[in-house]
């Protein structure tokens, strides 16, 4: 299964992204929105160079409020973002979490149908189905003002709570296959001391803990350039997959040699080693389903799952018994893990 990977771009048009990029040569003049969508033009050449990319589908959206904010969505081509790319103007407020809340709402569309009839990618009760997802990465471009709105400047940023009926079998608007990434553009000022210029790297604390919940990451970018890196790297490793919550229960004569902090859970990106091949065995509910539960719990945004290692255990499959292989997504955690385990 070749799985089409929703790519939105969420470009922030509030007013103060009319600010200029100064002292920067190859730059100047240049607005940070400008500079956003050079980034969204560099990411898409990256990512259709890659076979993985090539069915990407692209979606554009902005700060404006309401339902204006989506641009280009699901019914328009790829090649239309381009052509609203030159149209867009910086002219709105900072709705940031009004219009994350709106792209979540678009994105799960669908997402729920009757088993008899079409499968749905959710369907609760079920379990978690690798196979049956539709990947989407939110990737925000932004100044990393505060959120603003008529009502006035925001302390944090906050996704609106859900609709009633949402909220009946969901805790958050976002699902497993569904990551945000955030990047701030911040030209450097001359006048900073080198302490100041390294707390200018630092993201949001607001953006990058929404960003994190996802699976996702926040960056900071000083120039164009800078940015278009991020791009490349982004557009190059991202995948088809999808994020669980992954504990590991060490051995205890490794405990001594990994910290508490690296036995906690982390958010880890897993896909399938044959992503052709079928999924055979979903991962369980975080409840048992009976006869006795009459009402559906809400489910997380991701899966739990726990990883032992077994001694008795040597690594080999019997070939009789079908069986799911994923692999996970490299990242600092799983190079612990990986080393620990081999000198086990």
């Amino acid at each position: 299964v070749v799985h089409t990977m929703i790519i939105v771009f969420f470009i922030d048009t509030s007013v103060s992204m009319n600010q200029k990029a100064i002292n920067q040569a190859s730059f100047a003049g240049m607005t940070l929105l400008d500079i956003a969508k050079c980034g969204v033009e560099q990411f898409i050449k990256t990512r259709r160079e890659r076979p993985e990319g090539r069915n990407d589908k692209y979606w554009l959206v902005t700060t404006d409020a309401g339902p204006t904010a989506l641009k280009v969505g699901p019914k328009e081509s790829p090649a239309s973002v381009k052509d609203y790319l030159k149209c867009l103007v910086a002219h709105s407020y900072t709705a940031l979490g009004e219009t994350l809340k709106t792209v979540f709402e678009v994105l799960n569309q669908g997402r729920l149908l009757h088993p008899k009839e079409v499968s749905g990618l959710d369907r609760h009760r079920y379990g978690w189905c690798p196979a049956s997802i539709e990947p989407a990465a939110i990737i925000l471009l932004t100044d990393g003002g505060m959120p603003t709105s008529d009502k006035g400047v925001a302390d944090q940023l906050d996704i609106p709570p859900l609709s009633l009926a949402e909220s009946a079998l969901v805790e958050l608007p976002f699902h497993w296959d569904q990551r945000l990434f955030s990047y701030e553009i911040r030209p450097p000022f001359p006048a900073l001391d080198p302490v100041s210029q390294n707390d200018m790297m630092i993201p949001r604390p607001g953006l990058k803990v929404q960003c994190q919940a996802t699976g996702g990451d926040a960056h900071v970018a000083i120039n164009l350039k800078h940015l278009n890196c991020h791009m490349e790297q982004l557009a190059s490793r991202l995948g088809h997959g999808v994020v669980l919550n992954l504990t590991v229960e060490i051995p205890s004569s490794l405990e001594d040699s990994i910290t508490a902090d690296k036995l906690a859970e982390k958010r880890v990106l897993i896909s399938p080693v044959a992503p052709e091949a079928a999924c055979h065995w979903p991962i369980p509910e975080d409840y048992h389903v009976d006869a006795s539960l009459e009402k559906t719990p809400q489910r997380k945004p991701h899966p739990c799952v726990v990883l032992r290692r077994s001694r008795d255990f040597d690594g080999v499959v019997p070939p009789f018994l079908v069986h799911d292989v994923y692999a996970l997504q490299p990242c600092a955690f799983t190079e612990v893990l990986c080393k620990k385990f081999r000198t086990e």
